[in-house]
């Protein structure tokens, strides 16, 4: 029904025509009218002439995202919000323990949350997850070979600072692999994982954490930054989603490694400056940032040497 009420914005439509469009009684339509102004909707009723919807959650409340999304031509996923949770990513967890996900299932399953008490980062580091900001996890559902798989972590925190310049003219840089800064804080990360099945990934986990509308807490104010700190006002968590979940789901359909490497190296944060980058064996190096290689990888220059790095961690001064 949310569906039909935003085709027609702003302009009344008959109980008469919901009741037949949805297939349940006149006296369903008015149970769900009060459901949905509880949920944050605002909608005017007048007899003769139905109901007419003026305002619309400033949350990515469920039955808004998957309207919104089925109008811009996306059907094959499912969509559930929580106000609060432990985590997003555990909830997707759960959801592949119960479910043996087959790729006739649906191309997609998307997990959001008002707040996350549980809420995590790269190597098990605590994430604020407070309310006001974008909190969620993307299962999407495909084979993806293996030697892919950076360009769909690279992907998805450029997409981000692509949004926020659109969005809110902010000037987002990547910080390799997978995090987003503004003013040299960050501002969003991403957390990606797969079901790995001999030579192909399987099962996609797309963990984003967008502070929005948030309050940073004091002890990590000097490193961490929200979209309202930088522009002054709220942001519209409901707008956020929908502009960045069409993005993500174009982007996901068809990943050009050539194009994504480009844009990656545009937006690399502290190009041409040094920093201590860590391999997976632990070893630390003083590196000079030089550009992201067509494999994704990061490429430092180390003791006068280039040095490629596929997994890796990397602090600045």
């Amino acid at each position: 029904m949310v569906e039909e009420l935003l085709k027609n914005y702003g302009r009344f439509v008959s109980g008469e025509f919901l009741s037949k469009e949805i297939g349940v009684s006149r006296a369903a339509i008015k149970k769900i009218i009060a459901s949905l102004k509880k949920n944050g909707y605002g909608i005017e009723a007048k007899t003769g002439l139905g109901y007419k919807l003026s305002k619309l959650p400033n949350y990515p409340e469920e039955l808004a995202v998957k309207a919104f999304l089925k109008l811009k031509g996306f059907s094959d996923f499912e969509y559930r919000y929580f106000d609060i949770i432990d985590s997003t990513q555990d909830e997707a967890a759960r959801f592949l323990a119960r479910n043996r996900f087959k790729l006739n299932d649906g191309k997609c399953v998307i997990f959001a949350a008002g707040e996350q008490t549980k809420g995590r980062g790269r190597f098990h580091r605590e994430w604020y997850s407070s309310q006001g900001g974008l909190w969620m996890t993307i299962i999407w559902n495909d084979f993806i070979e293996l030697e892919n798989l950076p360009f769909y972590s690279l992907m998805v925190p450029i997409n981000i600072a692509t949004f926020l310049k659109d969005a809110f003219n902010l000037d987002a840089k990547l910080k390799w692999p997978n995090d987003v800064v503004v003013r040299d804080k960050k501002i969003a990360g991403v957390l990606l994982s797969a079901r790995i099945e001999v030579d192909v990934a399987s099962h996609l986990v797309i963990g984003i954490g967008i502070n929005a509308n948030n309050r940073i807490p004091k002890k990590i104010n000097k490193i961490a930054v929200s979209i309202k700190d930088l522009t002054g006002r709220d942001a519209n968590l409901l707008d956020l989603m929908i502009d960045l979940l069409s993005r993500l789901f174009k982007e996901m359909e068809y990943v050009n490694p050539q194009i994504i490497v480009e844009k990656a190296n545009n937006l690399l944060w502290k190009k041409g400056e040094f920093a201590e980058v860590s391999d997976h064996h632990g070893n630390k190096f003083k590196a000079k940032i030089k550009r992201i290689g067509k494999r994704g990888e990061l490429i430092c220059e180390v003791n006068g040497e280039e040095r490629r790095f596929f997994a890796a961690e990397v602090d600045y001064p």
